[in-house]
Order: C-alpha cells, then sequence, then structure tokens
C-alpha cells in the first residue's frame, strides 16, 4: 500500500456549546491548531553558549466556515453572554478528527475553550460570507481511536 498523506477530505471538525453539538456549524473551510511553548534562553558566565528550557503555555487554534444559516449567530451570542458572564458555567469545545489512510484515527480535543476576535469576511458580492473564529484553551487531548 502507497503511504497517503493525510488531506482536508479526512479530517472532521466538531464544535461543542454547553455539551451540544452544534449541527448547523459544519462548512468548515479551514482549520488551524496551535500547542503553545515557550522556549526560554539564558547565559552564564564561564559557559560557551546559552541554556534552553521550555514553557508549555495551552494551545490555540482557528477554524474558518461559512454560513448556510444564522445558527452562528446563536453561536456567537452565547460566547459573548458567557463573556459577559450571562452565562458564566456555559463550556465550549472544538475536537478536531483525523482519519488516516491507513486506519488510524487520531482526535485533538480542545476542552473548556475561551475565544478571540471572530471577524466575518464578505469579500464580493459572488463570494461566499465567512466567519473565522479564534480559540484558546489550557489543555489538549490526543485520543486514538
Amino acid at each position: 500500500m502507497a503511504n497517503q498523506r493525510l488531506k482536508g477530505q479526512e479530517v472532521s471538525l466538531t464544535i461543542v456549546a454547553d455539551g451540544n453539538l452544534q449541527t448547523e456549524l459544519t462548512d468548515i473551510r479551514s482549520f488551524d491548531a496551535e500547542v503553545m511553548i515557550e522556549n526560554k534562553e539564558e547565559g552564564y558566565l564561564g559557559e560557551k553558549s546559552d541554556r534552553f528550557d521550555e514553557i508549555y503555555k495551552g494551545a490555540k487554534g482557528s477554524f474558518e466556515l461559512h454560513m448556510h444559516s444564522g445558527d452562528y449567530f446563536d453561536y456567537m451570542r452565547s460566547i459573548i453572554d458567557r463573556a459577559q458572564r450571562n452565562t458564566p458555567d456555559v463550556t465550549f469545545s472544538v475536537a478536531g478528527t483525523m482519519f488516516f489512510p491507513s486506519g488510524e484515527t487520531r482526535t485533538m480535543a480542545f476542552n473548556d475553550i475561551t475565544f478571540g476576535g471572530q471577524p466575518i469576511n464578505v469579500p464580493a458580492r459572488a463570494d461566499y460570507v465567512s466567519v473565522k473564529i479564534e480559540f484558546y484553551c489550557s489543555e489538549i487531548a490526543v485520543i486514538s481511536g
């Protein structure tokens, strides 16, 4: 069997708000994730090179989607409500599942996420309207399945 690489068609993104799957937020164009690690560097007298250390700082990500219904605005409202402490106990999660050609499956789970900006882009008359959602979390879980 050829050693095929993972493509976007083998990646599924799941969005959950307060335990409810957001079934209408499915037209996802792109997904980015980053494990944030800060590198510390220090030089000491009498040594010929610096010493390095790393600090885990959590994870961040973003996804861009097209809208086919007004459900995104309900999702946005729930994010704003939590940020304004109207519903402080609501939790959000994002999971990216990768179905490798070999049959192996891995899921990156971003739980209890917080949000950054959410620009809405209307590029031109004939183009699709898109939204980019940025998120952050303290821990990322990688699950084999």
